[in-house]
C-alpha cells in the first residue's frame, strides 16, 4: 500500500506539494489541509511514518527472538532502509525533484518490501519446518542461481522503472522478468512434484509377490 501511496504521489505529480521536510508547511505535528497535491504528497509522509513505526517494532523483535544471526542482521538492515528510504523522500523534496536521487527513493521502497517479504517468508512454520529434501531433487540450472538471476532481473527493472517510466527499456525489463520468473515457477513446480512423487512412492506398502 506504501508502495501505491508512492506512485500516486509521482502520478499526480505532487512530489513537492509540500515544499519542506521534515516539516510540513513549517509544523512537525499539524497535519495541512488535505486538498489538492497535499493530499497524495502528506498522505505519503504519513503514512511512511506508519510504516516506519512497524519495521522498528519488528527489527527490536527480531533480535529478541530469533536465534539466527543472519535473521538479525536482515531486520537491522530492514530498519537500516527504511530509515535511508526517509532521508532519500526528503532529499527529493529539498533538491527540487533530482532525477538520481528520485530513482534511487523509489528503487528503495520496493526493495525494503522485498526485504519484509523476505522476513515474513524465512519465520514462517513452513520455512522453519520444512527439510532440505526437495533441493536433492534439484535441476539445470541449479534453483538457488535461477532464483537470484530472477532477482536481480526485477532489481534491475525497479530501477529501470523508477528512471524510465513507460519507456521502451521499461518494457523490455518487464518481459525479461516475466520470462525468467515463468521459467523459475516452472521449474520449482518440477523439483516439488519430484519430491512428492517420491514421498508417496516410500509411504506406499508394496504388495506381496505371490
Amino acid at each position: 500500500m506504501l508502495i501505491v501511496a508512492g506512485a500516486l504521489v509521482t502520478s499526480n505529480d505532487a512530489g513537492l506539494s509540500v515544499p519542506d521536510w521534515p516539516t510540513s508547511f513549517g509544523s512537525l505535528y499539524k497535519i495541512p489541509p488535505m486538498v489538492g497535491g497535499v493530499k497524495w504528497e502528506h498522505g505519503h509522509r504519513m503514512f511512511a511514518e506508519f510504516i516506519g513505526l512497524l519495521i522498528i517494532v519488528m527489527a527490536i523483535w527480531t533480535q529478541r527472538v530469533e536465534q539466527r544471526q543472519w535473521m538479525k542482521a536482515l531486520g537491522w538492515i530492514a530498519l537500516a532502509a527504511v530509515v535511508g528510504q526517509g532521508v532519500l523522500g526528503g532529499l527529493t523534496v529539498l533538491f527540487y525533484l533530482p532525477w538520481a536521487i528520485s530513482t534511487a527513493h523509489a528503487t528503495l521502497a520496493q526493495t525494503i518490501f522485498c526485504a519484509v517479504v523476505a522476513m515474513a517468508l524465512f519465520t514462517s512454520k513452513g520455512w522453519l519446518q520444512e527439510s532440505e529434501a526437495v533441493s536433492e531433487h534439484d535441476l539445470w540450472p541449479s534453483t538457488p542461481a535461477l532464483t537470484a538471476g530472477t532477482a536481480g532481473c526485477v532489481w534491475i527493472q525497479l530501477i529501470l522503472g523508477a528512471a524510465f517510466r513507460h519507456s521502451g527499456i521499461n518494457v523490455a525489463g518487464g518481459a525479461l522478468v516475466l520470462a525468467t520468473s515463468v521459467v523459475l515457477a516452472i521449474q520449482t513446480r518440477r523439483m516439488i512434484q519430484s519430491h512428492a512423487t517420491e514421498l508417496v512412492m516410500k509411504s506406499t506398502p508394496r504388495k506381496a509377490v505371490a
